[in-house]
């Protein structure tokens, strides 16, 4: 078979075996069917024009051999290839891929790591490549809630932050930055809770209710959470709420407390950002 890809001027030819494309993926039994299959002169046509040549000359070989030389290849081109097959339901190039990133494209991936992560989570199948991104948030997560770009992240990127026991950061400051999004999400919210209305404390609990139950309210100390979380309490779920003033007010029904996140908050090197946490 002959496959056309790309666009002009750029449109490059490859010759395959139409049996081992179809073997590979249902991708391409679907399209060399006899239902979709296009003939010339006793040839199967094939063409791609959205992806790039150098792209699918990658994908060609890994569909003969099974390898993919991607040692040479930037991280913007390994993303491009992945997006490419994911298309064509390529799942054990995409694992390949997944699991083979160079030193240099995980480099290029932490550089532009709040993009990449938005676009990983569109794609189910780039699990690896979430938790790359989890990863490098986890460890500065700075990254994304000093960010401009924070409130616009999607809830389910944040709820997998929130799950992660290495996220390194005290809870009383991941709990400012929840707060900080679910009021973002709304508004016309003033940033002042007294001056909520009843509708206005329903917009922001259901902005934030799914990320309530992982906050380790009980890694706080008392005096943080009188400051920082007593204010919002009208989002806190009442049978949540008795439970940590419980915790707090009668010591000897303390339940277990969760392990801090992170290395522990104690055990962190203390900066600017956490001063206002303990003076």
């Amino acid at each position: 078979m002959i496959i056309y890809v790309g666009n002009e001027p750029s449109i490059r030819t490859f010759h395959a075996h139409s049996e081992i494309l179809r073997n590979q993926s249902s991708y391409f039994l679907a399209a060399l069917s006899s239902r979709w299959i296009q003939r010339e002169n006793g040839m199967i046509i094939f063409r791609k024009p959205n992806i790039s040549p150098e792209v699918f000359e990658v994908i060609l070989s890994f569909c003969y051999t099974g390898q993919a030389k991607l040692q040479d290849k930037d991280g913007a081109f390994v993303i491009e290839l992945l997006v490419s097959a994911d298309e064509m339901i390529l799942t054990s190039l995409t694992s390949y891929i997944q699991k083979n990133f160079t030193t240099a494209q995980l480099s290029w991936l932490q550089d532009n790591c709040l993009e990449i992560t938005q676009f990983a989570f569109q794609y189910p199948s780039f699990q690896a490549l979430q938790n790359v991104c989890l990863e490098t948030i986890c460890d500065n997560p700075s990254i994304l809630f000093k960010s401009s770009k924070y409130s616009s992240f999607e809830s389910t990127i944040l709820l997998g932050l929130l799950q992660r026991n290495e996220l390194n950061i005290y809870e009383v400051e991941l709990w400012e930055h929840i707060i900080k999004w679910g009021i973002n999400q709304n508004p016309n919210v003033s940033k002042d809770p007294k001056s909520w209305s009843a509708r206005d404390v329903k917009a922001v609990e259901n902005s934030i209710k799914e990320y309530i139950p992982y906050i380790r309210f009980y890694n706080m100390t008392q005096s943080e959470f009188q400051r920082y979380v007593w204010p919002y309490k009208c989002l806190i779920p009442i049978e949540i709420y008795d439970s940590i003033m419980t915790y707090f007010l009668m010591p000897f029904k303390r339940v277990q407390r969760l392990i801090p996140r992170g290395n522990g908050a104690q055990s962190r090197l203390i900066n600017w950002d956490h001063l206002k946490y303990i003076c």
